[in-house]
């Protein structure tokens, strides 16, 4: 699954090269893209992990990558991944 802002601009060979990474990647469930201001020049596009854990309470800390957060602007998801997460939802 492909989520994206509706006033993102997609270069025509973006979505191929989503998808393409994902397949080459099996164990990455979620990914994110370079994003670029409309200057051309680079938008900060991910979090690394909080300083001393100290918003999520150590909770991620075992996961692999330095990576805590994607910015929405640009997702690909598994489809595992969001069936996994409406699973978790409580009604």
């Amino acid at each position: 699954m492909i989520y994206l802002n509706p006033d993102t601009i997609v270069k025509p060979d973006t979505l191929g090269k989503a998808v393409a990474f994902m397949d080459r990647h099996q164990d990455i469930v979620l990914a994110g893209a370079k994003i670029l201001n409309p200057d051309g020049s680079l938008q900060e596009s991910v979090s690394h992990r909080y300083p001393e854990e100290k918003f999520t309470r150590g909770e991620t800390a075992g996961l692999a990558g330095s990576i805590a957060c994607v910015l929405g602007a640009f997702m690909i998801a598994r489809k595992s991944l969001i069936t996994f997460i409406t699973s978790q939802a409580t009604p």
